[in-house]
């Protein structure tokens, strides 16, 4: 798969799944591969399986919602993070990372929805983190879908962004083009 030969995958992974029906990983690896090819009805079926196997399957509840989210059913992908994220914040011991994954894929959503607003509650939620690249992205799109270019300057000054050569480099573009803009 990651050789870019999507078919030879997921015939091994037919393979697999055929010695093995309820095969966790299998079954996500290729409904990812479906998904990115465009079997949205495949990549749901699979990812639906794996929630029959596993209801509080994590993965396989993002996977889906991120399959939703690619194409424009956002109002199910909403409910399904929303269940993750009160998951999450139930599950001993926590897992930041799972929670600061969900809550971009939240902002993502609203954005995508033009609910500048909406998007803002899970924007603050990401706000005791270095902001890596995703998050400044999101913050930027927060920023020009408010068409608040000096406040979004001011906050791209200040944020603490993570050490990462792309982060850095999106943060130099955003202060850029929010001064160009004001």
């Amino acid at each position: 798969a990651r050789a870019g030969e999507r078919d030879k995958a997921k015939s091994v992974l037919d393979d697999v799944l055929a010695k093995d029906a309820k095969f966790r990983d299998a079954i996500l690896l290729k409904a990812m591969l479906e998904g990115a090819d465009g079997n949205t009805a495949a990549a749901e079926q699979l990812y639906r399986r794996a929630l029959a196997i596993d209801a509080n399957d994590v993965d396989a509840k993002v996977g889906l919602a991120r399959l939703y989210i690619d194409v424009r059913r956002l109002d199910e992908a909403r409910q399904i993070l929303d269940g993750v994220v009160q998951q999450l914040e139930k599950a001993k011991p926590r897992d930041p990372d799972a929670l600061q994954e969900v809550s971009q894929d939240r902002a993502s959503i609203e954005l995508m929805d033009h609910r500048a607003e909406a998007a803002r509650t899970w924007l603050d939620r990401l706000a005791s983190l270095p902001a890596d690249r995703r998050t400044l992205a999101l913050w930027g799109e927060y920023f020009r879908l408010r068409e608040e270019y000096r406040e979004g300057l001011e906050w791209v000054h200040h944020a603490n962004v993570a050490d990462d050569p792309g982060a850095r480099r999106l943060r130099a573009a955003l202060l850029a083009e929010f001064r160009f803009a004001t």
